[in-house]
């Protein structure tokens, strides 16, 4: 979890992306829904924030066939507090 200006984050596995305006009291779904990539969905591990509406998450893509076990490294940022995502390539292919 994260604190960027007066809004909580919180990540979680099936693209789960929340957002607390309030402290925690109430949580809003950000994220992507449950989004798919190929035989892939994205299982967020980390988040941090960078300013106020800057915010950064990051995981892997897991495989939803139990044959294929290794997960490709995923990294988002939303610089408007979660409305929009955009995927960062950072340049090494390697499972996390």
């Amino acid at each position: 979890m994260t604190s960027a200006g007066s809004d909580l984050y919180l990540v979680g596995g099936h693209a789960v992306i929340l957002r607390s305006p309030d402290d925690g009291t109430t949580w809003t779904n950000v994220g992507m829904g449950q989004m798919v990539l190929g035989s892939r969905f994205p299982a967020f591990l980390a988040v941090t924030a960078g300013a106020e509406d800057d915010v950064w998450v990051g995981g892997e893509l897991q495989a939803s066939a139990a044959a294929d076990t290794r997960g490709q490294g995923i990294l988002l940022h939303s610089n408007d507090a979660g409305q929009s995502w955009q995927p960062v390539t950072v340049g090494d292919s390697n499972p996390v």
